[in-house]
């Protein structure tokens, strides 16, 4: 059998072809009928007639109608990296037993809510491969807060907008049993989710890692830029219903540029006020990024400093136990309104409508100080095998 091309040689090709034959295409031969007897060089030779095989157009290109069998609708695209074959088809089939990640990116492999996170402090509750817990009704979850004593919801750990039907749900019923709704929220949202919050949310705290620069959303978080972000913090702000807080992760070496700081907190001091709190976290190696230390604590300081400057009056430093600007600071005479150490409240020093005690100015603290401040915060977790 004689190839009617001299491309056809390469290896690539012969690939090509093998992947056509695998997915049961067959390529159409060609007869090319010759003279029974040719002279070469004085002499007489007789010669068969040739049989040809159309392969692949050997060009690299994704037009289809370069890049095809001319007796076949079946598509094989080679780009200089791979080929693209047309799927055959699509079959449903139940299974059990291990899943593993899709790997979105390098070594990302933790997606949430169409972000894709490499740093994860929740990674032991995010890439569990067996499903826990107890199956329950809106109503059961309001119900076992209020056996627990709770005044409140927070949706968090998991991504909460993923599940905004279940959780606004749980929420309104919540709200007319007395409980507050928060949630914790990368922010990441669509404008018809941002219009269920207000029926139901109290609160919410915006989580931006690395202060949400562009280079650094790209490459940790996957997305193109934080605009989105930005964009439900104002539609969360237009429904004046629902009290925003800010979160910022800082991450050493490659989430830590001051500027970017500035940047965000100019953002927030210019579109959701100057009482918006903020806090800057510490970041700690875990899950696919042991690469990088903890954020030094100087790091977190000169954050903080930063969107003072810009003239935010509410801003703390997170994960750093212990710290001074854990604290709550009365803006009028700087003493210490709110006392805290990590998630305790130990001092609260504002009157019955959250007025500074020593000089009379009015913070923006939302809710009181409960009666059960003091109370074991810790329940026992329920599931089962």
């Amino acid at each position: 059998m004689v190839l009617g091309s001299t491309s056809v040689s390469k290896a690539l090709t012969f690939g090509v072809a093998q992947l056509l034959l695998a997915m049961g295409e067959v390529p159409r031969v060609y007869e090319a009928r010759n003279r029974p007897t040719y002279e070469i060089e004085g002499r007489e030779v007789s010669r068969s007639n040739d049989h040809m095989v159309r392969l692949f157009v050997d060009q690299v290109s994704l037009d289809p109608e370069d890049a095809s069998w001319t007796s076949s609708e079946a598509r094989v695209l080679r780009t200089s990296e791979y080929f693209l074959l047309p799927i055959q088809s699509i079959d449903e089939v139940h299974y059990a037993g291990p899943v593993y990640n899709i790997e979105v990116e390098e070594d990302h492999s933790y997606t949430a809510n169409f972000m894709a996170v490499a740093n994860c402090q929740n990674a032991d509750i995010s890439q569990r491969r067996k499903v826990e817990g107890i199956e329950v009704e809106p109503q059961d979850v309001v119900r076992m807060t209020l056996e627990q004593g709770c005044q409140g919801l927070a949706y968090t750990y998991n991504q909460p907008t993923i599940f905004i039907e279940f959780a606004r749900d749980i929420g309104m019923l919540a709200r007319k049993a007395g409980l507050i709704n928060i949630f914790v929220s990368n922010g990441y949202d669509t404008p018809e989710t941002v219009a269920e919050m207000p029926k139901f949310l109290d609160c919410v705290t915006v989580d931006f890692k690395g202060s949400g620069e562009t280079s650094f959303v790209r490459k940790y978080i996957n997305i193109p830029n934080a605009d989105p972000i930005f964009q439900t913090l104002l539609d969360t702000r237009d429904t004046k219903k629902i009290h925003i807080e800010i979160t910022d992760l800082i991450v050493p070496q490659v989430g830590d540029d001051l500027g970017a700081a500035r940047h965000l907190s100019k953002w927030v001091y210019d579109n959701l006020g100057p009482d918006t709190p903020i806090h800057f976290l510490r970041f700690h190696p875990d899950y696919k990024m042991m690469e990088f230390p903890w954020t030094p604590v100087e790091t977190l300081e000169k954050h903080c400093a930063v969107a003072k400057e810009v003239g935010l009056r509410y801003v703390y430093i997170g994960n750093v136990p212990g710290h001074p600007l854990e604290h709550t600071y009365c803006p009028g005479c700087g003493t210490i309104a709110i006392k805290r150490h990590s998630f305790d409240i130990t001092g609260w020093y504002l009157d019955k409508d959250n007025k500074c005690k020593k000089c009379g100015y009015q913070l923006t603290i939302q809710g009181r100080l409960e009666k059960t401040v003091k109370d074991n915060r810790f329940y026992s977790v329920l599931y089962h095998r």
